[in-house]
């Protein structure tokens, strides 16, 4: 089965189905995604997924960034274990909703089309109930926030960057080379795992880091 048939398998089914390439950036997004979540195609195309769907659990907790679980082991080729997230629907409400991925593998991928194809479904009010009978609580994931093990410094020069100050006005306040700043950002993003400062002042806040 080569990669147009998996397009042609989720483009009919009833499911919300996207699909995201080897840097979670959105590939595929089915007429269903568009009518769950009100966005068209051509609106998130390009995106990053997390920047999207701003995935949440049911306290609030930030489920979706750079170094969520999913993206890491689709580029691992590792399976991955379905989970719950919440997001929000055409209409602004908060929906729960089950996520279900599907791996590509690799000799099925053309060039820069999807590494995975994720499904989301809605989780009804009897199903809820039913998770409740069984376990007293409901698994919201199986994703738990990662340990970033930034130092106090570097959370201090993300902090100035989440501020506006650049690496001059970060290198003056903290009485430091410029070239010592530089090198606090290339360990930020290297334990992150993004690629800019914005990338990082991004996730940092989103995972209540600064």
């Amino acid at each position: 089965m080569q990669t147009d048939a998996f397009y042609e398998l989720f483009r009919n089914t009833s499911d919300s189905v996207f699909g995201i390439d080897g840097e979670q950036r959105v590939c595929f997004w089915n007429d269903a995604c568009e009518k769950l979540t009100g966005l068209t195609f051509q609106r998130v195309r390009g995106r990053k997924c997390y920047d999207v769907l701003s995935g949440a659990d049911i306290r609030g907790n930030s489920l979706c960034g750079p170094a969520c679980f999913v993206g890491d082991r689709i580029k691992r080729n590792l399976p991955v274990k379905d989970y719950d997230m919440v997001i929000d629907n055409a209409e602004g409400e908060k929906v729960l909703v089950n996520v279900g991925a599907y791996l590509i593998p690799p000799e099925l991928r053309n060039g820069g089309g999807p590494g995975a194809f994720l499904s989301m479904r809605r989780v009804d009010g009897y199903r809820f109930l039913q998770r409740m009978e069984k376990g007293g609580d409901v698994t919201w994931s199986t994703w738990t926030p990662p340990k970033f093990n930034l130092s106090p410094r570097e959370l201090e020069v993300l902090k100035m960057a989440s501020n506006g100050m650049n690496t001059a006005n970060i290198a003056e306040k903290l009485s430091i080379s410029s070239l010592t700043v530089k090198n606090h950002f290339k360990n930020i993003f290297a334990k992150l795992k993004v690629h800019s400062r914005t990338e990082a002042v991004g996730l940092a806040l989103r995972m209540n880091l600064i």
